[in-house]
Parts: C-alpha cells; structure tokens; sequence
C-alpha cells in the first residue's frame, strides 16, 4: 500500500489517498492555502519546488518506508498571458530512490493550476522589479552564479530549522520627508523570508524606538535555502514611517525611511552561529557605490538559529523581553494550548506537593499581592513544562484580563480552572501513547528504531510523525493525529524531538515518572484536579504568606463587625505599653476583644511575621499597614476569603439533606462521622476537608478554607462559630440578589428601549454587538455593549 506526501511553502502537509499493488492509482486533488501572492512568494514560484514523498506500508501493519522523492518545479505555473491567464501544467514526475537519486523507483503523472488567477499580480511584480517573473526563473536556472551547489554544515542541511529574528531597536533615524521633524517620525521594521509571511513589528514614536521585537520562523535548510543564503543578496530590513500619507505602492511612496541587506551566509556554517550587530540604514544606491548616501538611521538585530537542546530560554540567560504576542502580530496561544498549559502546572504542582497558593507567594518577590510580567514569568520558568519566553508572556498576558501588567491570585485561580478542562485531553494522550508503546513491543522496535525510521536527525516533523503512528494501526482519524501532535510537541516549536517522544512513553511505561504528569494510582481518577498539597505537619512548621494575609483579613473583618469601619479606629483600640509599643500579650488583649477567634498558634506566628525588627513589641504603624494592605478588594487576602465563602455556600447546600433541623448541628453530625470519634469533638484540618468535600466543595482550594475558618486557641476549628458563618453564608446562586422594585426595574427597561430604537430596534442593536462564540452576550459583553449605547444606566441596575 503507498502513498504521496506534498510539502508546499508553510502550509500543512498534504497526502493523497491510499492505493494497493505496483501501478497504483491515486486519483487525489491537493489544495493548498489560501495564501497572499505578493513579491516572496512569486519569487518562490520562480525558484521554488513542492516536494513529495512516495511511503509505502506493508499490508500487515509494519512502519512506514520512504520509498523515493521527487521535486515539482513551480516556475511553469509563472506562464501566465493574456490568452491563457491560469494555464494547467501537466506532466510526469520520476521519483528517485533513498539510497542512490540516480535510480527510478517510480513515476507520477500530475496535473496543477492556481485556484484564482494571479495575472494582475505578476504583472504589478514586473512593474516592481523591472522584470517578470519568468525572466527571474530563467536567471535563477542558469547557471552556477545562482550559488547552485551551496551546502550547509552538518546538522543543518535538509533539516528544518527554527530560525530566530530578534529586532532590537532603530535609532538616529532621519525623516525621508522634508521638513518633517524626528519626533514626528512613527517607524515600523518590516522584514521577509521566502516561504514566510512578511512579518512586521510594532509601531513606535521618533527617531529612536525599542521594539525588542522576536520572531520564530521554521525553515527548511535545503539547497533552495542555501542557495538565497548565499547569493540572495541577504535578508532585507525596511524601516517605513506610518505617519506618511500614502502615495502610491512602492516603497518610497509608501513611506520607506531606510533599509539593510543583512548577509546569512555565516548562519550555514554551523548550527550554532549567530549573526549580531548594528547594521546601518540607507536610502539610494547599494552601499559601496556611486550612488550611495549617508546613513539615515541604525538598527540593532540579531539572528540565530535555535538552540536544539531546549527551547526554553530562561530570562536569566539571555532570552529577550517581548511585549504582548498580538500586539507584535505574532500567533497567540489558542485556548487548547492554554488549557494544556495549565494543566502541566497543576499535574507538576501535584508533584512538587505545593498548594497553588503558596506557589503565588513564593514568586511574588515584592510581596504586593500581585505577580509582575517578570515575576510570573519567573513562576512559569520554574515549570519544566516547555515554554519559551514568548509563549510565557503569552500566558501572563492572557492572565492580566485588564491589561495593567499585574495578576492577583484571583487571576491564577482563573487559570486553574481553564486547565482543568484539559484533565480528560491528556488522559486520552496517555492511553493513546499507551497502545503506542503496547504496538512497538508486539512488533520487536525499539523507540529510538521507531522513530529512525521515519526521521534520521531526531527531530521528526508533523508528517513523520503521522507516519510513525499510522504505521502502528491504531485507527486514529486525522483529527486525532493533530491532537495527539499538539499535546506531543511539548515546546511547540513545530517539530517532536526524540527527547519528547521517549519522555511521553516512559509515563506510561514506568511506575514513576519525572515529568510534570504523575502515573494515575489505579483508584485514582487523573481527570480530577489535585489533592490538598500541604500537609498538617508543613502547615505547623511555619506560616506561609497566604495564610499570615488570610488571618490579617479575618482580624480586619472581626474589627469591622465590632463597628470599627475604618483601619485607623480600629488601631486606636490596640492597648499600647509606656513606650508606646505593643507586645503579643497587648495583641491578644485586642484579639479577643474584637472576636477574631485566632488561635494561639496563629497569633504566635502572626505577632512573629509583624515584629520584623524582633524586639518582642511592635509599633501600631506596622499593625496598620498590615490591616490597609489586606483591607484592598485585589489583595490575596480578600480573594482567599471570597473563595472560603464559596466554599461555605457549597457546604450550607450540602447541609440542607441531613436531619437535624438546624445548620450547625448538622455540620457536627457530619464532622463526628468523619471524625469517628465522640464528644468532645476535636476537629483538625484533615476532617474539615473531609467533611467539605462530602458536601461538594472544591478540594484544590481545601488549604484556603482551613486558613479562613475560626478556630478556638488550640487551633483545632472552632465548630459553632463555622457553623454560624455556614449558615449565614448564602446559597449558590444567591449571592446577587436584584434589590430593584418591579416599577424601578420598568422605568430603566424603558430608558433601555428609547435608547436601542436610535439603532434600529432591540434585535438590530442585538446583532450589532459583539457576542461571544455560543451567539449569546455574557454579563461583561453586555455592561461593554450597553456603555456604547447609553448613558443612563448603571452598571449595577444593567
């Protein structure tokens, strides 16, 4: 059984139909794109071939065999005329054998065209570049001035190849319009590889711009590519003003300020060469020439390939600072790639036994209650989970939902549960890679001869290894095999390496495993998201972060119930001693006075983290400033405590099916049971989060609700008060009650109407908002929606 494999440009590859015995027929169409036609892929057409692949499988369900492969030129698809605009070209390919490309394995008939016809195209190329295509092909064809013949080293060539461009900056750029001063001057690099898209970087503001622009581009190093890096004349960097008005389309009326041919022949020698500098902008003749002109700017870059043992480049080791990926035009992560992500963190999280909380803490260097873009770049570095530089900013920047460069811990709560939809994906990948390593055994291979076979450098791409797993007869459909592929590439740089491969069968073939997803106990379900992380002990040892602000949060709320509604008045009954000071007998006195219900042990720690200077007495100052930061609706603190709530409401659900008649009896039933033990009953944190999971409650957030519940002076927990606090807390669902009257509610509805029929009535206005993917408007979409369209309306009454 074989089939044809066609590699085009950077589209996806595409494989015709199956077919048996040695005069097979294939009768499969192809189609590629859509894509835009402009100068780099014309040329590409001019220079350019599509590559296919002849593989061939044994009727019994062995690996996949390279048979031969052939190259179609693309230039005769350049021969458009006026009589005949989209020509057909026909013809007969000869594939070439794997071992000696001068023998025949076998030969193709095919047909190709253009979908549409590019006729307008081609000839606004001539107008361009002074002559046609074909004129181009024929150059490029004849002889070895071309730079036929070029190699590269080894390791590079026909390899693909992730090739990083980093625009750093312009400076002393000179305006190309007259009496335009600098400072008016909005500079934008643009910049092409052939095969690519044209990339461009962010817009700036005078003559010198930081754009610390990167772009990851996946090359093929073959003789095609060696011959442009040769002789191409290098890649070209134009600098254009976007404050010029547009003129006409060449470069010079589309406001070109300057350009630089950067040379990439030293990149061939060696996988690890690097090209950095700061390349001089010009306008005019080449440089060296009669025409040649000053400088009218500089431009500071650097291009590299990327290093194949990892593709993670840590901040700390030179990996460069981007801005958001949408704003630079770079790809962002898709909600799959997100949820994935977020998922490893959990699973790795779970193994590091550290709750997700404290994970937050220990990162938040400035202790602010906030991760920075650096900070939770350095939290998601400390994940071995496969992330660049690029793709963590992503996450961060897809976490900041209001785009002020912060993330509270609310944020990250978010997060979580987006990675939880991702639980039932990697469990499928498991078993998937399961009866991958299931197949290899019954067929006698080896991974690393499993994977030889499809890929001699390590690095398979998607093709490869779609081959690879047809080959084990699993019966997977193409959408699966895309799915399997994006949850194989661990560091999305669009090839597998045999790293990542094995990584993914030693989890399902080892007892234990050292990635971030840890081998499923049989009993244990790994779609659930992870247990409590921090055990009693750890939690004795020492008081983190979170639970110092949660219990600094349940002190200014104990305050505020006394009729302390302010910080200051609540300070102003904390007794002092003589010098003004106040030591931990003083705190407790104020403690107890207003009801806070802490424990000793938490006191203890509390008075400990305050007495920073350790002269056994603090000054109220520090007590206030600890209140004020935890009195912000953003802290830690008061998000913790929104969450206990949550979790209070589930449990006062829960209660509602148990016999006694009052809340708080109920939940001491319920604890004596999980307990096992009779009175007096002594609750520890491991019953209370037996006890709140049976009622329904979320168990990643178990260590929030023992921080936030009162607790009696021994710190076991304080059951009447919980149950009070149980009781009063409102069930799901509850929570936003509509205090509007019927004829307040009409009144708004009506101003609601009078302002919609400016647009055409409530279903026009319904159709011109933007809604989300379900075709439905949530609450934000409508609060955005309704502040466009009135003014009369408060965003509590909406």
């Amino acid at each position: 059984v074989t089939l044809v494999l066609a590699e085009f440009m950077n589209c996806d590859v595409g494989c015709s139909e199956t077919s048996a015995g040695l005069r097979p027929r294939y009768d499969s169409l192809l189609s590629f794109g859509a894509f835009e036609v402009g100068d780099a892929e014309i040329e590409h057409f001019a220079r350019g071939a599509v590559r296919l692949e002849l593989q061939a499988f044994s009727s019994s369900g062995t690996s996949a065999h390279v048979v031969g492969r052939a190259s179609l030129p693309l230039a005769a698809l350049l021969d458009c005329t006026p009589q005949d605009t989209n020509p057909v070209v026909a013809g007969t390919l000869c594939f070439a054998s794997e071992v000696d490309t001068r023998v025949q394995i076998a030969t193709v008939r095919y047909k190709a065209r253009w979908r549409k016809s590019i006729m307008q195209q081609l000839q606004a190329y001539t107008l361009r570049r002074g002559m046609s295509p074909s004129d181009v092909a024929a150059a490029f064809a004849a002889g070895p001035a071309a730079g036929a013949g070029v190699k590269a080293a080894a390791g590079l060539m026909d390899a693909a190849k992730a090739l990083v461009v980093h625009v750093a900056n312009v400076t002393s750029l000179v305006p190309a319009r007259p009496g335009i001063p600098p400072e008016m001057l909005q500079p934008y690099v643009s910049y092409e590889v052939p095969g690519q898209k044209e990339h461009f970087t962010k817009t700036g503001n005078g003559p010198n711009v930081s754009f610390e622009d990167v772009s990851r581009l996946i090359v093929r190093v073959d003789t095609d590519f060696c011959r442009w890096a040769e002789g191409g004349g290098g890649l070209p960097f134009m600098v254009f003003d976007a404050a010029a008005p547009p003129a006409g389309e060449t470069e010079e009326q589309l406001g070109l300020i300057g350009e630089v041919r950067v040379p990439l022949s030293q990149l061939l020698t060696s996988p690890f060469a690097q090209l950095q500098g700061r390349f001089p902008l010009r306008r005019g003749g080449p440089q060296g020439s009669a025409t040649e002109l000053p400088p009218v700017g500089y431009m500071e870059l650097s291009i590299k390939w990327q290093d194949d043992a990892s593709t993670v480049l840590a901040p700390a080791a030179g990996g460069p600072t981007v801005a958001e990926a949408d704003y630079f035009g770079m790809q962002g992560l898709t909600d799959e790639q997100y949820q994935v992500t977020w998922q490893r963190v959990l699973r790795r999280l779970h193994v590091l036994s550290v709750a997700p909380v404290d994970w937050f803490y220990k990162y938040d260097a400035d202790k602010d209650g906030f991760w920075s873009k650096q900070e939770g770049c350095a939290a998601l570095s400390s994940m071995p989970i496969g992330l660049s530089v690029i793709e963590m900013e992503q996450v961060f920047n897809r976490m900041d939902v209001r785009r002020r460069g912060l993330v509270t811990l609310d944020n990250l709560a978010a997060a979580f549960e987006e990675g939880k939809k991702a639980a039932p994906l990697e469990q499928w990948a498991r078993d998937a890679y399961r009866r991958v390593a299931e197949a290899l055994q019954r067929q006698g291979w080896t991974p690393q001869q499993a994977f030889d076979a499809v890929t001699p450098h390590r690095r398979a791409q998607k093709r490869e290894f779609f081959a690879l797993i047809t080959s084990l007869d699993m019966g997977l459909r193409v959408e699966q095999l895309e799915w399997l592929w994006k949850l194989s590439d661990t560091n999305s740089d669009g090839l597998l390496d045999f790293s990542e491969f094995v990584a993914r069968l030693s989890e399902v073939t080892t007892g234990s495993s050292t990635t971030a997803f840890t081998v499923p106990k049989p009993s244990q379900d790994v779609s659930e998201p992870p247990e409590t992380t921090v055990s009693s002990a750890e939690a004795a040892a020492a008081m983190s972060e979170a639970w110092h602000d949660v219990c600094l949060g349940r002190l200014l709320k104990a305050c505020q119930d006394s009729g302390w509604k302010t910080v200051d008045k609540a300070v102003e009954h904390l007794p002092t001693r003589e010098d003004g000071l106040a030591a931990r007998a003083e705190l407790m006195a104020f403690v107890t006075r207003c009801r806070a219900r802490l424990s000793d042990w938490e006191l203890d720690k509390m008075f400990a983290k305050l007495d920073g200077e350790m002269r056994g007495a603090i000054p109220p100052r520090e007590l206030r400033t600890a209140l004020l930061r935890a009195d912000v609706i953003d802290s830690p603190a008061q998000a913790t405590m929104r969450r206990a709530n949550d979790c209070m409401s589930a449990m006062h659900q829960g209660l509602l099916t148990y016999r006694p008649a009052t809340t708080v009896s109920a939940l001491r039933t319920l604890l004596s049971e999980v307990a096992a033990q009779k009175e007096p009953l002594v609750v520890q944190r491991e019953e209370l989060a037996a006890a709140a999971l049976r009622l329904g409650t979320d168990k990643v957030w178990m260590d929030e609700l023992w921080f936030s519940v009162p607790k009696l002076r021994d710190n076991s927990l304080d059951i009447e008060a919980l149950g009070s606090k149980v009781a009063a807390a409102p069930l799901p669902g509850e929570g936003s009650v509509d205090e509007l009257t019927d004829e307040h509610c009409a009144i708004l509805l009506g101003r609601l109407k009078k302002a919609l029929d400016k647009y055409g009535g409530a279903e026009k206005a319904f159709h011109s908002f933007r809604t989300g993917s379900d075709g439905c408007l949530s609450r934000a979409e409508l609060e955005a929606a309704l502040a466009d369209t009135t003014k009369d309306i408060c965003s509590a009454h909406e």
